[in-house]
Order: structure tokens, then sequence, then C-alpha cells
């Protein structure tokens, strides 16, 4: 299973069934340009969605329940500021050395 990304993972998937997107889109019965932000996460899917994923790829439901509660969504960008690492700013030692002072490390 590819972890965190539920819009890559239900693509593979589905190519992997040989399910062109269109196909795909209308076994679900959703609208393609919708579906198309799920599968770029931007959207999550409903959960009658992911029922209907269950039984269209063979799926187990808590695994897809998984993905899509750790995908980092492009809607939710506080989930990705909280992935990103910290390099601080400095020019030289006596800058590290505030910087450090200023939040309090000791």
């Amino acid at each position: 299973m590819i972890e965190n990304n539920f819009g890559l993972y239900i693509r593979n998937t589905r190519l992997k069934h040989d399910l062109s997107f269109r196909r795909f889109c209308k076994l679900l019965e959703v609208n393609p340009q919708q579906w198309y932000r799920v599968e770029q996460n931007y959207l999550k899917p409903t959960n009658s969605e992911l029922q209907k994923i269950v039984c269209i790829l063979g799926e187990k439901i808590e695994d897809l329940q998984y993905l899509v509660d750790n995908t980092l969504y492009l809607t939710e960008p506080e989930k990705y500021v909280s992935c990103l690492p910290i390099f601080p700013h400095t020019r030289n030692k006596e800058d590290l050395e505030n910087l450090i002072k200023d939040l309090g490390v000791k």
C-alpha cells in the first residue's frame, strides 16, 4: 500500500484492474471532474464513494480509510506546514547563538 497518498493509490489500483478513469467514474457514479480532484488529493472521497470502491476494486475499507485519514490534502495547508523541516537562516555563529537564545533553547 502507498502510504499517505490516497489518490495515487486508487489511481494505480484502478489501472491494475484495467479500469480507465472514465469507466471507473461511471462505476463509481461520480462526476469525472470531481473524481479528478480526489485522485489529485484536492478533495477527500465521501463514505459512499469509499464503500463503492470496496465493491469495485475489492479493497478493504479499513485500508482505504487509513489512507484517507493520512493523506495530505492540498486543501489542508496546515498539515503541510507541520511536516516541513525548519532551517533557521543565520549568517554566522553569533546569529545562530542569538536565535537559540531567543528560542529559549538550552
